[in-house]
């Protein structure tokens, strides 16, 4: 069964909108960088340790369900923010410095 042209527009559509890029500016470079290009640029470079690792001190430390992850360029150096939700409902930005894994700040929202 093969969608109807609508249903094959919106498909296309939508799929288009999924792969559009999100960009970045890399530093000086004036080239504008995914940010999955920019993470893996970071742990190729050695200045990001691995989410994965960075997740696992969050959990060890702080309890609730992750809800986003974002990593950025702050202040000369690389940041994961890390959105929680607190078992009490309460949200929390944790900051996490990317090459060190350290939580260098937490803000309740």
């Amino acid at each position: 069964m093969h969608p109807s042209p609508k249903t094959a527009t919106v498909l296309v559509a939508i799929a288009a909108m999924i792969a559009a890029p999100f960009p970045a500016r890399a530093e000086g470079s004036g080239m504008r960088l995914r940010d999955h290009e920019l993470a893996r640029r970071g742990l190729e470079e050695g200045s990001i340790v691995p989410l994965d690792k960075v997740l696992a001190a969050v959990r060890s430390q702080l309890m609730g369900e992750i809800a986003g992850i974002e990593l950025e360029h702050e202040r000369d150096r690389w940041v994961y923010e890390i959105k929680l939700i607190k078992p009490n409902g309460a949200v929390v930005e944790v900051y996490v410095d990317a090459k060190t894994g350290t939580i260098v700040k937490e803000k309740s929202k």
